[in-house]
């Protein structure tokens, strides 16, 4: 067997650690950095990196002795990933894609230059641009902002109502998006590799919190969505041979009241709306990333049981010691799969892990998700 390739992953959150559950299974050397030395990937020291994902030189001299390099948040030093391309690293996404990715100005941009469906939306590079947009009847309200970099989780997106929310923006380049009438909220996971597999998971319904903007429940029921999937298979497939990616590409969608589906946004790398795959997949999604990226065989995406997964997500308003009393009772309930990622501060909107539900009976696992939400006190 060929020597597994070094792998390092940019980001030491939930996701990079959970990449790294996989790969030692394998015994497959998989590292992150990052510049919290508390973060969740810093669990396995032996595989652990301080440094800054967004400075040139701690991308560089971290790349240096790895094969593969791989992000688990698009907000990255892409020169740094330019550069390493250049010295022959192999780079997922790659640093065009991903310097795309990063922008949701050019983001949007790409989806109406491909005839990617996608909500009509303008550009501006500053507060009075934005202004200038409302003023002159460009914009209609109510609208979505969004910034057109470092948004996640819910971060960088408003609500705009009126004129008074507009001069309240940040002095930065963003866009407006038409407001959506959402009847529904879903996502497809797919992964590639480079000698042309291409594979998805089973699509899902997703909920989103209307303050937050973050994602709090996910559904998965096998068949549920197959009036769709061929639509959203076709449109993913577009967007991961459009952008070259190898590994994952997760697509985000709102559909319609006229049942139009519309891309949201889109992840180059492990999602959130993915992450019952662990228990309910043949292949989990973080193993699938790694074959993908490594040009394994893509494993199969079969669904094995129905799932929702549900996000922990903090809500005090103190920064306080994550600590979760309903943890016990949690698990007494059937097919409940709590995953708690080592975060040692709770704070608002912060996810601090998922407890995935999984189980043939629709009506128990809402049931049964009730319970969870009512027990596993996140306050």
């Amino acid at each position: 067997m060929d020597k597994l390739p070094r792998i390092g992953v940019l980001g030491g959150g939930q996701l990079g650690r959970m990449l790294q559950q996989v790969a030692t299974r394998w015994n497959w050397p998989v590292f992150c950095m990052d510049k919290s030395t508390d973060s969740p990937a810093a669990l396995y020291s032996e595989y652990f990196t301080t440094g800054d994902i967004n400075s040139y030189d701690d991308v560089m001299a971290f790349g240096g002795d790895k094969d593969i390099l791989t992000v688990e948040i698009e907000h990255v030093n892409i020169e740094a990933l330019f550069d390493l391309e250049k010295a022959g690293k192999e780079i997922h996404p790659n640093p065009t894609a991903l310097s795309l990715i990063q922008n949701k100005c050019k983001q949007k941009d790409y989806y109406k230059a491909n005839l990617i469906p996608s909500s009509p939306h303008f550009n501006f590079d500053s507060r009075l641009e934005a202004i200038d947009l409302f003023d002159k009847g460009i914009i209609k309200l109510p609208c979505i902002y969004k910034s057109a970099e470092l948004g996640y989780d819910g971060k960088g997106v408003r609500l705009i109502s009126n004129r008074q929310d507009i001069k309240e923006l940040p002095d930065l380049p963003g866009l407006f998006e038409e407001k959506i009438n959402i009847k529904a909220e879903l996502a497809l996971s797919g992964c590639a590799n480079a000698d042309g597999e291409l594979v998805f998971f089973e699509p899902v319904t997703m909920t989103f919190d209307p303050e937050t903007h973050i994602l709090p429940d996910v559904y998965c029921f096998p068949g549920a969505l197959e009036k769709y999937r061929p639509e959203l298979e076709n449109i993913a497939t577009k967007l991961i041979k459009g952008l070259a990616i190898k590994g994952l590409l997760a697509v985000e969608f709102f559909l319609n009241q006229e049942d139009q589906l519309i891309v949201n946004e889109i992840a180059p790398r492990p999602h959130n709306s993915m992450h019952h795959t662990i228990e309910n997949s043949t292949t989990n999604q973080f193993e699938q990333h790694l074959r993908g990226i490594g040009n394994m065989p893509l494993g199969l995406t079969s669904t094995l049981t129905s799932a929702i997964m549900f996000n922990i997500i903090g809500r005090s308003e103190k920064l306080v010691e994550a600590d979760w009393p309903g943890f016990r009772e949690c698990l007494n309930i059937p097919g409940c799969h709590i995953h708690l990622y080592g975060k040692k501060v709770n704070k608002p909107g912060r996810k601090m892990g998922h407890i995935t539900l999984t189980g043939n009976d629709m009506t128990s696992l809402k049931e049964n998700l009730k319970k969870v939400k009512n027990t596993f006190d996140h306050e």
